[in-house]
């Protein structure tokens, strides 16, 4: 399976979210080309909050400055686009930058994924904190009309301790989504919470 290319990053230099189909691109590089200017490849035009927007005219002003002093010219490596980690997802989420349904449910998405690989190792409090708000605001964006959202629908009450709940969405499902409902179901009567690997149809 490819690797999911980040929807959303961060400016690797003032941290400021921003998702990739918004931004304006300064110069595209040949297939191979290791290497850039430092001019960058992107410019962050579209910031969602006022002191965002201050930090980013602070920041352009910081490059004039730089660009008006005489340098050695030099090359730079470009910067992978990186995905966002747990906390940063949460934090994208909170500052607002699900700003349509489709891009929250994307962050929300990732952070629950994110969740479910720390689930193992983190047992602190603030992480359950995040996943129970994020199961909220998640269900709120799926519906019942949709089999792969009832599917969601029905992780996430496995997941919180809402069995009898969980098997309501698992009822009527059309037959393609039955090995995947039958697995679920078979979790939900040994009572695990607990993230499981899904096993593929034979």
């Amino acid at each position: 399976m490819l690797p999911d290319y980040p929807a959303i990053t961060s400016c690797g230099d003032c941290h400021i979210f921003f998702w990739i189909q918004d931004a304006k691109v300064k110069k595209t590089i040949p297939f191979g080309l290791g290497e850039i200017s430092d001019e960058g490849i992107l410019s962050i035009r579209k910031f969602f909050e006022k002191d965002v927007r201050e930090k980013g005219d602070q920041l352009l002003e910081r490059e004039k400055e730089k660009d008006s002093k005489p340098k050695e010219k030099k090359k730079e490596m470009a910067l992978r686009v990186e995905g966002l980690t747990l906390k940063e997802l949460n934090r994208a989420i909170n500052k607002g930058l699900g700003n349509t349904k489709e891009r929250e449910l994307y962050l929300r998405k990732h952070l629950w994924w994110a969740v479910n690989d720390k689930e193992n190792e983190n047992k602190d409090a603030p992480i359950k904190k995040i996943k129970q708000n994020n199961f909220i605001g998640m269900e709120a964006l799926l519906s019942q009309a949709n089999p792969e959202d009832c599917i969601m629908k029905a992780e996430i009450k496995r997941q919180s301790g809402d069995f009898q709940e969980a098997l309501k969405y698992l009822t009527d499902l059309p037959g393609e989504y039955h090995w995947v409902s039958e697995q679920i179901k078979q979790e939900i009567s040994m009572k695990n919470t607990k993230v499981f690997e899904l096993k593929p149809k034979e």
